[in-house]
């Protein structure tokens, strides 16, 4: 018996909460990181000129893709960022790494803070003013 893998955020999934049919034109949106009613008018507008093979490609994308696991994102945030690294990985990195320069500016001012003689000071007068 195989074990189960956790599922990838990388996938493209069908997502049958937010769909209407089977799900597959609102899994193709969260997957392109774009809205759901501009993809289905797309779609709609496509079935006029090309209506067999969108129809055919329909069906066998909702039997071939997977339901959108209900545990795959912890939050709306981790979802969005899943969605920025399939469409922009690029800004992905960029703001990842914003984002530790941030952390690493603030922890920096905390350790400065924190060593400085005006902290040790401080809490000596208020270790006098507790007394």
């Amino acid at each position: 018996m195989m074990a189960r893998s956790r599922p990838s955020r990388t996938r493209l999934y069908r997502n049958s909460r937010e769909g209407r049919i089977c799900g597959v034109i609102a899994g193709l949106a969260d997957y392109l990181g774009i809205n759901v009613s501009l993809l289905r008018l797309a779609v709609i507008g496509a079935c006029f000129f090309f209506a067999g093979p969108v129809v055919i490609g329909y069906i066998i994308l909702a039997i071939a893709l997977d339901d959108l696991p209900g545990d795959l994102y912890g939050s709306k945030e981790e979802k969005e960022f899943w969605r920025d690294v399939h469409t922009e990985p690029s800004g992905t990195t960029k703001g990842l790494r914003h984002k530790f320069r941030n952390i690493e500016r603030r922890l920096r001012e905390l350790e400065a803070l924190v060593t400085s003689s005006q902290y040790e000071l401080r809490r000596k007068f208020r270790d006098i003013e507790d007394d």
